[in-house]
C-alpha cells in the first residue's frame, strides 16, 4: 500500500515544516503558481468564471468579497474589483510573497486582458501597502475571528479547493459565518481526492488508508488535508448555522472503492458508498434568514 519511503519524507517535511525559521523560508518560494504565465492566467479566469456564475455578475458590483486561503497569489482580488467589487479581502496562515515577479506579471497578464483596469498597474503596488481596496491577513480561519481583529463584513466567502485543508472545520466555519453578512453568500469549491505524492498511486483512495494518529504526524504544520468527506464538511456547515446546497463535481470509481475498502483506515471503511465515492463538490451556503427559523405562528 503506502511506500515506507513515502511516509518517511512527509514525517521529515512535517517536522522541518514545524520549525519557524525554516516555514518563513518555504514561504517564499511558491507552491500554489506555475511558470506558464499563459497556462496560470486561464486557469485563474476559469477559477473566477466559476464563482461568477453562481453569485451572477449583477452581484458583485460595490460588495465585499472575502477569498480565504488564496496561497501564493491573489489574482482573484483584480478580476472581482473589474467586475465593480468594493473590497477584497484575503485570509490565509500559509499567504505566500504575493508581490514576486512571477505572480506580478500574472496580476499584469489579467490587468491587460481587463479593460475596466486599464492603466491601474498601480493597484499592484498599492496591494503590498495594503490598498484600500485589497486588504490581505495571515492568520488561519480556524482562529482568526473578528474579536482578534475587526473586519468588514463580507457579502461573499469563497474558497477553492481549501476547506479540505482546514485543521478544524467546525471553529473556521463559526468564524466565517462571523465575517459574512446576514444576507451573504458563501461558495466552496472542495477536492476530497488525494494531493501531493498521494497521487502518484493506482487507486486514488489509497490516502484513505493511513491511520489517523500517523496522518496528522505527516502534515499537522503543513496544511495537510484533514480527510473529511463530503457530508462531514456539510455537518459542520450546519453546525455553523448554514443552510446549505451542494452538488458532487467527481467522483471515485465503485470499483476503487470496493477494492480498497478493507485497507481503509477505520473510519472510512465503516462509511457508506455514498460519501466515499464523492470525490469534489461545491457547497454554496447562506445564514438562513429569522422567518425561516421561527415557526410562523397559526394565530
Amino acid at each position: 500500500m503506502i511506500r515506507i519511503s513515502h511516509i518517511a519524507r512527509e514525517l521529515l517535511a512535517n517536522f522541518l515544516m514545524g520549525n519557524t525559521g525554516f516555514r518563513w523560508i518555504r514561504k517564499l518560494f511558491p507552491r500554489t503558481i506555475c511558470n506558464d504565465i499563459s497556462q496560470q492566467t486561464n486557469k485563474i479566469v476559469d477559477q473566477y468564471d466559476f464563482f461568477k456564475n453562481l453569485i451572477g455578475e449583477s452581484n458583485i458590483k460595490g460588495k465585499i468579497i472575502i477569498e480565504i486561503g488564496p496561497g501564493d497569489a491573489v489574482p482573484l482580488a483584480f478580476l472581482f474589483l473589474a467586475d465593480g467589487a468594493k473590497k477584497y479581502i484575503a485570509v490565509d496562515r500559509f499567504i505566500g510573497n504575493i508581490g514576486n515577479n512571477h505572480a506580478r506579471n500574472v496580476y499584469l497578464r489579467l490587468i491587460k486582458n481587463k479593460p475596466e483596469l486599464n492603466n491601474k498597474d498601480d493597484l499592484i503596488d498599492s496591494m503590498l501597502k495594503d490598498d484600500s481596496s485589497i486588504s490581505i491577513f495571515p492568520y488561519s480561519i480556524e482562529s482568526f475571528s473578528s474579536a482578534m481583529m475587526p473586519i468588514p463584513k463580507g457579502d461573499i466567502i469563497i474558497s477553492n479547493n481549501v476547506v479540505e485543508h482546514l485543521s478544524d472545520l467546525n471553529s473556521a466555519f463559526q468564524n466565517m459565518r462571523s465575517f459574512l453578512s446576514e444576507d451573504g453568500l458563501m461558495i466552496h469549491k472542495v477536492d476530497y481526492g488525494p494531493h501531493g505524492l498521494d497521487r502518484n498511486y493506482e487507486n486514488p483512495l489509497t490516502f484513505l488508508t493511513i491511520q489517523e494518529r500517523l496522518w496528522k504526524l505527516m502534515g499537522s504544520n503543513r496544511g495537510y488535508p484533514n480527510r473529511q468527506r463530503n457530508s462531514q464538511v456539510l455537518t459542520a456547515l450546519e453546525n455553523a448555522g448554514f443552510e446549505n446546497n451542494w452538488e458532487p463535481t467527481s467522483y471515485f470509481s465503485k470499483e476503487k472503492i470496493l477494492k480498497i475498502r478493507p485497507h481503509l483506515d477505520k473510519a472510512f471503511r465503516e462509511m457508506d458508498e455514498e460519501d466515499l465515492e464523492i470525490c469534489g463538490s461545491y457547497i454554496v451556503s447562506k445564514i438562513p434568514k429569522l422567518s425561516d427559523v421561527i415557526p410562523k405562528s397559526n394565530a
